[in-house]
């Protein structure tokens, strides 16, 4: 069984590097079938560069692909879900919050009707450096929102560590899904639906300084494109 894991990055060459790096040696001394594919969503720094720069140097399939304007993460996530090889699709976050090393936690849950998501509230204990304010505040926001809205059952929607059968994925890039933000909590509402089951596990994380997430724009953003994605499907 392969695994694509799939490395969204907008102005990450301060970051990407040590997550590549750890990424792609684990995945080789463990001898998982995988590729790794970051997605450079219009950068203006030399994300793409280091990228390719530091995954040449693996001995472990790969693609860095760049969209030539920001597109939002949802799109970068489903940009690589399209040119994915594998059986399986792993989000992971281009700063490393969480390490590779967590997928070992899903292994007992790995099941074709199954979306594993990681979670930094299910044991606080985890979370080893807090996170700033503003992404502190996004997460308490979608928090509310999903719970009012959606009522999706799960502690945490945002947590970038998520794995999933690529059935799945590709079923939900097909449909109209929030190109930004939202995209988590539209996935697991998506999932819900299909009749997948929704895994909530625990996970290490640290909060990485650098974070590109703007506390206002981004909120209103996310409110915004979560609206119209349950408006499209109530009436569709």
């Amino acid at each position: 069984m392969k695994i694509s894991v799939i490395i969204p990055a907008f102005n990450e060459e301060m970051r990407i590097v040590p997550t590549l790096t750890e990424t792609a040696e684990f995945l080789k001394k463990n001898d998982i079938d995988s590729e790794i594919i970051v997605v450079d969503d219009g950068s203006i720094d030399a994300t793409e560069f280091v990228s390719n720069e530091t995954l040449s140097k693996q001995s472990i399939p790969y693609k860095v692909m760049r969209h030539v304007e920001n597109r939002g993460k949802g799109a970068a996530v489903a940009t690589g879900i399209k040119h994915s090889k594998g059986d399986l699709i792993l989000f992971l976050d281009a700063d490393g919050s969480t390490s590779i090393r967590e997928i070992e936690r899903f292994y007992e849950y790995i099941d074709p009707a199954n979306l594993i998501i990681g979670s930094r509230r299910l044991d606080k204990t985890l979370v080893t450096y807090h996170q700033e304010k503003s992404r502190k505040f996004i997460g308490s926001l979608a928090t509310i929102f999903h719970k009012v809205f959606f009522r999706l059952g799960v502690e945490d929607t945002q947590c970038g560590f998520k794995l999933l059968p690529k059935s799945l994925a590709i079923s939900f890039v097909r449909k109209a899904y929030p190109k930004g933000w939202g995209f988590d909590i539209a996935l697991i509402h998506y999932a819900r639906k299909c009749g997948f089951n929704v895994i909530e596990v625990g996970v290490e994380w640290r909060d990485v300084p650098g974070s590109k997430v703007r506390l206002v724009p981004d909120s209103f953003k996310t409110i915004f494109e979560l609206i119209k994605y349950r408006m499209h499907n109530f009436f569709h």
